[in-house]
């Protein structure tokens, strides 16, 4: 099967019309569901799993750097890191 042609079963079901290629679900037009918002939503999914795991990572970082010097130095550190990835967050979404 050449690549990017869909099944004619499953185009039945679901396919891209128009030229803005809305989603049609049974014949059914799906107002706001289009290609590009379903690219768009599939970015801000990468973004939000890439924003966890570099916090996951910053506060291992900060585990192992501030481990023994107290426990208020690494409860700060991970407010720090929190705040910085919701603030990437924010920034990545808006």
């Amino acid at each position: 099967m050449p690549q990017g042609v869909i099944p004619d079963t499953l185009h039945t079901f679901f396919r891209l019309t128009g030229a803005e290629r809305a989603v049609e679900i049974f014949g059914i037009r799906l107002v706001g569901v289009s290609a590009e918002t379903a690219k768009k939503l599939l970015l801000t999914l990468v973004l939000i799993v890439v924003i966890i795991l570099l916090g996951r990572l910053l506060r291992a970082i900060a585990y192992h750097s501030f481990r023994g010097r107290g426990e208020r130095i690494a409860f700060w550190a991970r407010q720090l890191v929190q705040l910085a990835m919701a603030i990437l967050l924010i920034l990545g979404i808006g």
